[in-house]
């Protein structure tokens, strides 16, 4: 959207142009961002264990990702995790189950 900032001198065609290029870009990255929430939620749906955590986030993060889908996808594992009793030990350096 960086060519929208000095509109105030172009002709009302030019400006049609920009806007359907904007439109065209914003399409397209709309297009990446659903089909990556659509594969990464796949992945989040499957994690019941630690070790499925690693997994899921090493497969969101191969995704193309637009938007705000890496972000959206992170915050759905990390929901799961919650569910699940899963966190994240610092002296391990591994995901496992909470001790309750």
């Amino acid at each position: 959207m960086g060519n929208l900032k000095n509109l105030k001198n172009l002709p009302n065609g030019d400006l049609c142009r920009i806007f359907a290029k904007e439109t065209e870009e914003l399409n397209k990255d709309k297009a990446i961002y659903d089909k990556a929430i659509s594969d990464g939620m796949k992945y989040v749906e499957v994690i019941k264990s630690p070790k499925d955590v690693q997994v899921a986030l090493d497969m969101i993060a191969a995704l193309p990702h637009a938007l705000t889908s890496e972000t959206e996808l992170k915050n759905a594992v990390k929901m799961k995790m919650k569910e699940n009793g899963i966190v994240w030990d610092k002296t391990l350096k591994s995901y496992v189950v909470k001790n309750a």
